[in-house]
């Protein structure tokens, strides 16, 4: 490392304390105007972060609408400033960020031998990288290549905030000196490709043109606002500047803990106790109850606030400071939940947005082929307008996330392949709903298809698999123009923002990755899946801001908030890790913090020194400051209170607050007594609470009923009101075997297909032959349903009904030789019933009806559950005296037959009713038929009439005692709520919901 030349004709740094008792910008904001009027132009005012930045320009403005500004910039950006007056014209371009990971990536791969086509020399070349990578990525795995390189890059740029290289590192470093050096000659490899592209690193620059005795000295006015956590590259660019004010925010009694330049003296700052009140810290149990602990303590200091002022605070002058930033959504969340209005300062990933999620999904889906990457960019919200222009009328109103779920359901098929979706899928549709019947069966496969090919035509390959990185850009850029050129969208609305945001930067990334075509080297073939994922890898870390609509209270970092003007202020995470934090978790172990303080490179015990300011001057200038630490963390891990709130100036302090943390007092004391924390702490009177979601009082009823709801309305009114007139149910993807109704539907189906097939009147008796039949027809079913190579469990579950179909196979062949034929199968028949107030139309699908000579019908409902079912305890149970009906459905068979003018003139012939029970143990194959009196006849058709009336009524309350089993409504019918009962009797039990007549 080679130390710079002092500048001559430099003025001493004059130092300006702007003390604790108001807020750090608006006296920064006074003290421009004082010293510059209204012509700030030729001023350079240094600020810690970008919001303080926009923040002291807002200020600036309030107190001189019309003034020339001075340029507000962060320290990097200073930096570089300085660094580009100092190079002349003809000296090499400082590379770009991507071209600099461009170079780290050829140079990775060279090293590796990823290239070269002997197996031994990639060998060789691993081998050399064994220390820094022991398992390198595949060669063609471009986008884990750059990540790699990034995370080179990230640990050379903070050796440079010191002023060091991998070389100093390779010098100093024991027991990890191997990786050093490598590093070290990779970095000599790294600088001599960018001086064949005629770039020079960043970094490289900086030094360079801080070893120069030759460079002027900057002689504009610097400002530093703020600015005390300076690196020593910063310190000595400021050395290279004539005339520096460090406007330091602190009490001039504390001079002595800041340098000539205003930067922190580490030693001062880390041996002072800070005398933190030991009552500003309020602890929780687990990290969880943080974002609540918050609001309370917010609602607490709104509370004083108005005591003290006789007025309700405005929320944007409350501040939280955000001592772990990943925590800003859960904390925004919870006040939010109070009733109150927040945002984050730092806003959310921009990776989040919708553009990058449908690019994802869309790089996933082209990667694997996979059905549910399919599924993952049909569910996108702004996927659908695309579709249906690309596809027309043809699959209208089509649900394409349901539809491919009931496919993979039906099917668990994963890869999407071209010789099989064109096939149609089994056609029962036992358990569907409306809205699945809607699309007729053969065209399902089809349908998807149809929507693969219309996707894949977003980002048309050809035979063009492999292109130049570069080349991608268009493609890409085409594909979110044709997404979104039918979505009105402007940065001004507050829900497009981020959308806007999100497709700029992408725009910005293309427009950058299109230019690596000049270079030589820098531009590797790749997929389009890898140039997708490569172009989101680089939007990792941005942030999408929070439009100020979205919110009044702003949660943001220590920086931020130390400099935030707010009179109220609650920092969350104060546990040791995070306040203070820890500088060596970011470059992987490599920069260990005995090196970085070898090196000179920013360390922990600078990290405590600074954050130890940033707390005071986050507390000093408030008149509410409140602090939040968790004893557990997420993972019930044990957490640690904040060095900086536990140190006091007595033992006594220390052990004191220690005890108090950890839920302890010391001998004398009375325990400490936690507060609780209660809801509605923003907005006193405000009620939150959950209610069941009152049915639509307009809400169609159905053109006909099916036999099967009748069950859903004597279980639940409410579930038959979202299952059959909302017609609500779930769908997924992730199916891995066949569940209850799918392996019902597929034994029905080869059950149904065996009673339509016409065989000699001889084979009726033979059991083999029944059998062969059955399996037959099984596994013609399952060879379109599954493939001819289905998952190992779906075989397992062929081979269980293969099983019970040879049991089947026993009974139904004594039923040919009892004299039983099979008459109808899966018999559709439908009727009109009246009742009080109109009239319904039910409909049954009956499996099978069979027809004896002499004994007359019967109707047979084969059932295919684990365990054998009893006709008469399926419909009606006695509890306590009192007969409950839990379904209709072989009544409902009876009634209809009765009506049916296929049976007309057979009114006396005896109907049997019952089932036929396929259980999991085979030996239990049996017909269990129906045994009821005239009573059980006479209360069903009450029970049907008694339905019908309530349903014409719209009488949809939720049953007073719920199912005993989950089902994908329970939530909604708030099964498990403490607040049921009373929430239920809040629903009229004597005015019957009026609504429109049923279609």
């Amino acid at each position: 490392m080679q130390a710079a030349t002092q500048p001559s004709h430099r003025l001493p740094a004059q130092r300006v304390f702007l003390n604790w008792d108001q807020p750090a910008l608006p006296r920064v904001a006074d003290y421009l105007i004082e010293r510059f009027g209204r012509d700030h132009g030729d001023a350079w005012v240094v600020v810690p972060t970008a919001r303080a930045g926009r923040r002291l320009e807002t200020l600036l403005l309030e107190r001189l609408p019309a003034f020339v500004p001075p340029h507000i910039v962060t320290p990097g950006s200073f930096v570089d400033a300085w660094v580009a007056s100092t190079r002349s014209a003809e000296a090499p371009r400082v590379a770009r960020p991507l071209e600099a990971t461009m170079a780290w990536v050829t140079v990775l791969r060279d090293f590796a031998g990823a290239d070269d086509g002997a197996a031994a020399n990639r060998e060789a070349g691993q081998s050399r990288l064994a220390s820094l990578i022991p398992a390198p990525p595949d060669p063609q795995d471009w986008p884990g290549w750059g990540s790699i390189a990034q995370r080179v890059a990230l640990t050379r740029e903070q050796l440079a905030t010191g002023l060091a290289t991998f070389a100093d590192a390779a010098s100093v470093a024991a027991g990890s000196q191997e990786r050093w050096s490598v590093l070290a000659a990779l970095d000599q490899a790294y600088e001599a490709t960018l001086t064949q592209w005629h770039r020079i690193d960043r970094e490289t620059a900086r030094r360079e043109a801080l070893s120069s005795p030759r460079n002027p000295t900057w002689s504009q006015p610097v400002i530093l606002a703020a600015f005390v956590d300076q690196t020593p590259l910063q310190a000595k660019v400021l050395e290279r500047c004539a005339d520096v004010t460090s406007l330091i925010f602190a009490d001039a009694t504390q001079a002595d803990r800041f340098d000539s330049r205003g930067g922190l003296i580490e030693a001062a700052w880390g041996a002072e106790p800070l005398e933190i009140p030991a009552d500003a810290l309020q602890v929780v149990s687990r990290r969880s109850e943080e974002p609540e602990a918050v609001a309370h303590a917010i609602a607490d200091e709104a509370d004083d606030w108005q005591r003290v002022h006789g007025e309700l605070i405005e929320e944007k002058k409350i501040t939280v400071a955000l001592a772990d930033e990943q925590r800003g959504p859960s904390i925004v969340r919870g006040i939010r939940s109070a009733g109150g209005s927040a945002r984050t300062a730092a806003g959310r990933p921009l990776t989040d947005a919708a553009p990058a999620t449908l690019l994802q999904s869309f790089a996933r889906l082209l990667r694997t082929g996979r059905l549910d990457a399919l599924a993952e960019v049909a569910r996108h919200p702004h996927i659908e307008l695309f579709v249906a222009e690309v596809i027309g009328s043809t699959f209208a109103g089509m649900s394409w996330p349901t539809l491919i779920d009931e496919w993979a359901t039906l099917t668990l098929r994963s890869e999407l392949l071209s010789e099989w979706l064109v096939e149609p899928t089994p056609t029962s549709t036992r358990g569907s709903s409306p809205q699945a019947e809607a699309v007729p069966h053969p065209t399902r496969g089809e349908a998807i298809a149809q929507l693969y090919r219309c996707v894949l035509g977003l980002l048309p390959v050809g035979d063009v698999r492999v292109r130049p990185f570069s080349a991608w850009s268009e493609p890409i850029r085409e594909a979110l123009r044709r997404v979104y050129r039918d979505h009105p969208l402007s940065a001004e609305a507050p829900q497009d923002a981020g959308t806007v945001q999100c497709l700029e930067a992408i725009a910005c990334c293309l427009n950058e990755q299109a230019e690596l075509s000049a270079l030589a080297t820098g531009d590797p073939s790749v997929d389009a899946s890898s140039a997708i994922q490569w172009t989101l890898a680089r939007l990792a870390g941005k942030r999408i801001s929070d439009p100020p609509t979205a919110g009044d209270i702003e949660a943001m970092g220590l920086l931020d908030a130390a400099l935030d003007d707010a009179p109220i202020l609650v920092v969350a995470s104060a546990n040791d890790g995070y306040l203070p934090g820890s500088i060596t978790e970011t470059t992987d172990g490599l920069l260990t913090d005995s090196l970085r303080t070898q090196l000179g490179v920013p360390n922990n015990a600078q990290r405590f020194a600074r954050d130890a300011y940033l707390l005071e001057a986050m507390r000093r200038p408030r008149v509410g400051f409140k602090m939040i630490a968790a004893r557990r963390g997420d993972d019930d891990e044990p957490l640690k209170p904040s060095r900086l709130w536990v140190r006091g100036s007595q033992p006594t302090h220390t052990a004191s607050r220690l005890l108090r943390f950890y839920d302890q007092a010391l001998p004398g004391e009375l325990p400490p007594a936690e507060e609780p924390i209660h809801g509605s702490w923003l907005q006193p009177g405000r009620i939150n609470r959950f209610v069941i979601p009152r049915p639509a009082s307009n809400a169609t009823l159905p053109k006909k009923l099916s036999v099967t709801a009748f069950r859903t309305y004597l279980s639940c009114p409410y579930r038959f009101y979202l299952k059959h007139i909302l017609c609500l149910r779930t769908s997924h993807d992730n199916a891995t075997e066949l569940d209850p109704p799918t392996f019902g539907s597929l034994l029905h189906d080869a059950i149904a297909d065996f009673g339509k097939t016409a065989i000699n009147a001889e084979d009726f008796e033979d059991q083999l032959a029944i059998r062969d039949q059955l399996i037959s027809h099984l596994q013609r079913r399952a060879v379109r349903a599954f493939g001819r190579e289905p998952r190992s469990s779906v075989r397992v579950q062929l081979a269980f009904a293969e099983e019970r179909l040879e049991a089947l196979a026993s009974l139904q062949a004594n039923w040919f030789r009892e004299g039983w034929t099979i008459a109808h199968v899966e018999h559709t028949t439908n009727a009109e019933f009246q009742v009080p107030g109109g009239s319904f139309r039910i409909e049954g699908r009956i499996d099978r009806i069979d027809i004896h000579p002499e004994l007359g019908l019967r109707v047979i409902d084969f059932k295919t559950g684990d365990t054998p079912a009893k006709p008469l305890t399926q419909h009606v149970r006695d509890r306590a005296g009192q007969r409950r009906w839990l379904d209709l459905q072989l009544p409902l068979y009876r009634d209809l037959i009765m009506r049916d003018q296929i049976f007309a003139g057979m009114e006396t012939t005896p109907i049997h009713l019952g089932y036929a029970v396929l259980p999991r143990k085979t030996d239990e194959t049996a017909w269990s038929p129906l045994q009821a009196d005239t009573t059980f006849w006479s209360e069903a058709a009450t029970q049907r009439d008694a339905v019908l009336t309530r349903i014409l009524r719209r009488d949809f309350r939720p049953a007073h005692d719920p199912p005993t089993y989950a089902d994908a409504f329970s939530q909604l019918c708030a099964d498990d709520w403490s607040g049921r009962e009373e929430d239920l009797q809040s629903w009229s039990d004597d005015q019957p919901i009026v609504g429109a007549d049923h279609a």
